[in-house]
């Protein structure tokens, strides 16, 4: 892998004509930021990651697209401003966050990432650096949003920025739930009182489907922040450590102390509470983990209830399930994950042949009444699934690089 501290660099002979993937900072789940070539280049875009400036009359901020979502927070947030859509990571590009137009706990009301880019400028190694907004270059501009990095390198974004209510201090409604269906009927009301709102839901346990609601907004008041440190996992863990028993016994307890009620607590605790483990994922040791994220419609909560039966039979179990509604806001990416219904994102440990034969299963459920996978975490579906569920990917194609090319989209598009 390579780096690209200045955009100019894109521009050199070395990089016309070579097969190169840009990535940012390495937080896809799947196969949409590796490449497809061995003799090929990753170019890293994280260190053309600066702020540029920022329009206090239209609120649009200009970034390079290799700044970190945790950057652009660190410095807006003293300011009065929130960025409109977070994933449940800080620590992501404004790159990666176009290409996988990610969405947060509020997209009811405020959409994908992508509804907020106002323009771009995309490097594309037949004609150079050209620009990109819903009146110039449309195309390029709905393709490269949501279009997994394929189009071209981002350069300069400029983004419409959300006013913040207080400093950062988020008031937040806990309510337990025993059922799936139950979560679904609290998260809809939940979702007439609250801009954000999430569900945690147990797929692990012999209580499988209970789980806690959550609603926030953002209030007035004093932002505390913690002085606790952060802390690391050092190595690969043990198998042993999340065998079946154990993801059970962690979703019992995860359950018991989720208290009901009003608290108040700071933004990066409320959306992004895994950040404060650094590296994580070796909690699920050498063999890692895949994360299953699907999206049915609305009318299709039995699909849901047939997901956790699948689940229940197989034997194993999620060790964390996040169950959200998806409002009917369009995005404009070709190729965007979110539409109207429920989107349910549960992480397995690998257990090889017994996992990926429990996810052709449930993907049967989630085709069956026309549903769809997030490929920013997929690793393993079909060509003929993707397809289905995104019948507009030909139009990406058609305007894909001709010198970026992805294990995911080599693997999907035939």
């Amino acid at each position: 892998m390579t780096e690209v501290w200045w955009q100019d660099e894109l521009q050199k002979p070395a990089i016309e004509g070579a097969r190169f993937l840009p990535v940012g900072l390495g937080r896809s789940y799947g196969d949409s930021a590796l490449l497809a070539e061995e003799d090929g280049v990753m170019k890293s875009i994280s260190r053309a990651g600066r702020l540029v400036g920022f329009d206090d009359e239209t609120k649009v901020l200009e970034v390079e697209a290799g700044c970190s979502l945790g950057e652009i927070l660190k410095w807006c947030v003293p300011r009065g401003y929130f960025l409109p859509v977070v994933p449940g990571t800080q620590k992501v590009t404004v790159g990666g966050a176009i290409a996988n137009d990610i969405h947060g706990k509020n997209h009811h009301e405020s959409g994908t990432f992508g509804r907020w880019v106002v323009s771009f400028d995309l490097f594309r190694t037949e004609g150079g650096w050209v620009s990109c907004s819903k009146s110039e270059n449309r195309d390029l501009f709905e393709a490269t949003i949501g279009g997994l990095g394929l189009t071209g390198v981002l350069g300069r974004v400029r983004l419409r920025m959300h006013a913040l209510q207080g400093e950062g201090l988020v008031e937040q409604e806990t309510v337990r739930f025993d059922s799936l269906r139950e979560g679904t009927e609290i998260l809809s009301g939940l979702d007439r009182r609250y801009p954000m709102t999430v569900a945690w839901i147990d797929m692990a346990s012999k209580k499988m489907g209970r789980g806690v609601a959550m609603g926030g907004r953002f209030v007035e008041g004093e932002c505390p922040r913690s002085k606790r440190k952060g802390i690391s996992v050092p190595f690969d863990a043990p198998s042993c450590l999340l065998n079946r028993s154990a993801i059970r016994a962690f979703n019992t307890v995860y359950s018991a102390t989720r208290h009901p009620g009003v608290e108040r607590l700071p933004f990066e605790k409320y959306f992004f509470p895994l950040d404060g483990v650094e590296n994580w994922n070796r909690l699920y040791g050498a063999r890692g983990f895949l994360q299953y994220q699907c999206v049915v419609p609305l009318h299709a909560i039995s699909a849901l209830s047939e997901l956790q039966r699948k689940i229940a039979d197989s034997g194993q179990g999620a060790f964390l399930s996040v169950l959200k509604k998806f409002g009917p806001l369009s995005s404009p990416g070709l190729l965007s994950f979110p539409m109207s219904g429920w989107t349910l994102a549960m992480d397995f440990a690998m257990e090889g042949a017994a996992t990926l034969s429990l996810m052709k299963k449930l993907d049967g459920v989630v085709r069956e009444v026309g549903g769809r996978l997030y490929p920013a975490k997929d690793a393993r579906m079909s060509g003929e699934f993707f397809r289905e569920g995104y019948p507009q990917w030909e139009e990406l194609e058609k305007l894909r690089d001709v010198s970026i090319t992805s294990r995911f989209w080599e693997r999907v598009r035939t």
